[in-house]
């Protein structure tokens, strides 16, 4: 539901911003496509057995206005169209993720 969102969205205003929200249409989905392939390269890593460091070996949780704006220059340069399909793609690969571990493989530490 959050993607269709941005269905009626014209391609012109995709960098608007608009009176009481704090991203503009594109930079609301780049944030969430940044932290989208952070969880699934963390997944990665572990999984090859890396310590994951997080959110990012360039970013601290004291700077994440940082890491948002780096989200946002890395996604800058795609329409609002292919931001949209790019979402799609990975909320398909973060479901097969979650529906590839069991409950206790998600839920309990460690």
């Amino acid at each position: 539901m959050f993607i269709e969102e941005f269905n009626d969205i014209n391609e012109k205003d995709k960098d608007k911003l608009i009176d009481g929200v704090d991203r503009t249409p594109a930079q609301t989905i780049a944030y969430q496509l940044g932290w989208m392939n952070i969880i699934l390269n963390w997944e990665s890593q572990e999984q090859l057995g890396f310590v994951v460091t997080t959110p990012t070996q360039h970013y601290k949780w004291n700077n994440l206005s940082g890491l948002y704006e780096s989200f946002y220059k890395q996604f800058e340069g795609y329409t609002l169209k292919e931001l949209c399909t790019m979402f799609i793609k990975a909320e398909q690969q973060i479901i097969e993720l979650i529906n590839n571990y069991t409950d206790i493989e998600l839920f309990q530490q460690g």
